[in-house]
């Protein structure tokens, strides 16, 4: 995470580029996310980069400082933003994204009435996590309702 509250200034709508989130191919970093554009979000220009697995991988044993400048230069070559931010947190999260997803949406174990759900069924992203949620609820009230209609 990476924030320039100076640049909450009159005038000024956003540092660096006019887009909010995007993949991005630059071989250190896979995502990238402008947070003060989220709705009722603060205005302070703050963004989340995740480094891409390989590249995390290579260097999970990395001193951190380090870690920092190199995704730092990545997210300026990326974003054109040359700006020092005033705030950074990094975060090793090494289990962060499925590498293999269980492909399909849920779990349902009919005996127990339990279901699982998470963005690790169909994939890594959080509308992965949505859909597994959603579709595990619809799945639930199915269940729910052909059992009324037995008792």
């Amino acid at each position: 995470m990476i924030g320039f509250p100076q640049a909450v200034r009159p005038g000024l709508t956003t540092l660096g580029p006019q887009w909010n989130a995007a993949r991005s191919t630059h071989h250190r970093i896979a995502w990238l996310a402008r947070e003060s554009s989220k709705p009722a979000r603060s205005q302070v220009e703050r963004w989340t980069v995740q480094a891409s697995p390989q590249w995390s991988l290579e260097h999970l044993k990395d001193d951190p400082a380090r870690v920092q400048a190199k995704l730092l230069r990545a997210f300026s070559e990326v974003t054109g933003i040359r700006a020092t931010p005033s705030q950074i947190e990094i975060r090793r999260w090494t289990h962060a994204r499925t590498m293999m997803p269980l492909g399909q949406s849920a779990l349902w174990d009919d005996d127990a009435q339990l279901g699982l759900c998470g963005d690790w069924c169909l994939g890594h992203r959080l509308e992965d996590a949505f859909i597994s949620g959603l579709e595990l609820a619809l799945a639930a009230i199915d269940v729910a309702h052909s059992n009324k209609a037995f008792s």
